[in-house]
């Protein structure tokens, strides 16, 4: 495992990219009418992330302070989510009918202890038609990232003692395969649980951590090179904006499509070698 946690301006632009999909999804663009996989973009970038920090802090110290982990966690998330859900429920005092407006109050509470998705699987909430007065149904992916924090830093701990890099590599996928396994038989069946459930969207966080288990790329021949790779991981993520809409079974095995394309975005990136897609995701405009 790398323990380097070099800043890296091309994430960044990828994650103005998944916001800008996601934003053009909301307002009902007809070009991107699945800027959903946003969501997925931003999973990918949370298991790279966070597993580059982790490892790089497990190898420095020789221990991962969990503590400290889950502060930082909190710390960086939850005064923004307060206030944003503080201002929503009072505009839903004046908006909301006095019916709906015990369905907003448990929604809230629900994103406070981020378990929202929970409770939308229960309600059997169908994401691409059931969001008229849903104000907190966007908090789902946020309860999802949250419960991911919760388990991941285990599971790192315990693979950086094992010596083999071959070894924690077989982990990491096998944790993909079942899981995106999962995620399709789930979404065949119940697409409210497929869609929200921590279970089947666990695997998209995987696919970032095997990248930064892999370490930085090297391209030592002139077939593969990182401008091929990024440019096929942007193709993919971008591509999949533009084919998916609401009326697709989404997730299920159509994930692979964004998931595949952001984990290629980081993996020709990681090298440092300049390329045109990287070059413009680390466009300052983008990282503003």
């Amino acid at each position: 495992m790398s323990g380097r946690s070099e800043y890296r301006p091309d994430v960044e632009g990828a994650r103005a990219l998944a916001v800008a999909l996601v934003i053009a999804f909301h307002v009902g663009s007809e070009v991107f009418q699945g800027g959903f996989i946003g969501v997925d973009v931003f999973f990918v970038i949370s298991g790279y992330l966070v597993t580059r920090l982790l490892v790089a802090e497990r190898n420095q110290s020789g221990r991962i302070n969990f503590l400290r982990f889950y502060i930082r966690r909190a710390y960086r998330l939850m005064p923004l989510q307060l206030v944003v859900i503080t201002i929503s429920l009072f505009l839903a005092i004046f908006l909301v009918s006095p019916i709906e407006r015990e369905q907003v109050a448990r929604s809230a509470i629900a994103a406070c202890l981020y378990i929202s998705n929970i409770l939308f699987i229960r309600q059997s909430t169908a994401y691409f038609s059931d969001s008229g007065m849903q104000p907190f149904l966007h908090t789902w992916s946020l309860s999802v990232e949250e419960q991911f924090y919760l388990t991941w830093p285990v599971l790192v701990y315990c693979l950086c003692w094992a010596r083999q890099k071959s070894f924690k590599v077989l982990i990491i996928v096998a944790l993909i395969v079942i899981g995106l396994g999962l995620c399709e038989w789930t979404t065949q069946r119940n697409q409210p649980m497929g869609f929200f459930s921590f279970f089947t969207r666990y695997w998209e966080f995987a696919a970032g951590a095997l990248v930064a288990l892999m370490g930085e790329a090297k391209f030592r021949d002139h077939i593969v090179t990182p401008a091929l790779i990024t440019a096929l991981g942007l193709s993919l993520v971008v591509g999949s904006a533009v084919a998916f809409s609401g009326s697709v079974n989404y997730p299920g095995f159509l994930t692979i499509a964004p998931v595949a394309g952001m984990a290629l975005l980081l993996y020709g990136g990681s090298g440092g070698d300049r390329n045109p897609v990287s070059s413009v995701l680390s466009s300052p405009r983008w990282c503003s």
